[in-house]
């Protein structure tokens, strides 16, 4: 508003963003979040969906703003400069097929059939490991 637009809230609790920022016949679809503050690494909820033109997140009396090509792990490391920490590296991600990544698209709500075969074989091995433990144990005896 102090730039000179004219915002409107959503009243809609499922709208896919917050707020409408409209200036010079231009509307700018606003997501709001909040920084959830942690001594080793404070973190916000990014938006799962990309309906949106800004991301504005709240930290203490700041605003960040973030456009939607900002990679996540600059945004994480503004959030950590700000509350003096240092910056977060950038980890390898287990590659396909694993349990790591397995999680990883089970979390982003993706299918990855490699994954999930290497999932259904890895946990029939625990059960059958589990099974035979069992029968090798004084209670499983009985």
């Amino acid at each position: 508003m102090r730039l000179g637009y004219y915002v409107y809230r959503c009243e809609s609790p499922v709208a896919p963003f917050d707020l409408v920022a409209y200036k010079g016949g231009q509307c700018i679809r606003v997501e709001v979040k909040t920084v959830t503050p942690h001594p080793t690494a404070p973190d916000f909820s990014r938006p799962k969906n990309d309906q949106w033109d800004l991301l504005a997140v709240v930290a203490d009396a700041t605003v960040f703003f973030f456009e939607p090509t900002t990679p996540v792990l600059d945004m994480r490391n503004a959030f950590r400069d700000y509350y003096g920490l240092p910056p977060s590296e950038l980890v390898e991600l287990q590659p396909c097929p694993s349990a790591a990544a397995y999680h990883r698209h089970k979390r982003r709500s993706e299918a990855c059939e490699p994954c999930e075969g290497f999932m259904r074989q890895h946990n029939h091995e625990r059960y059958k490991l589990r099974k035979t433990r069992a029968a090798q144990s004084p209670e499983g005896r009985q």
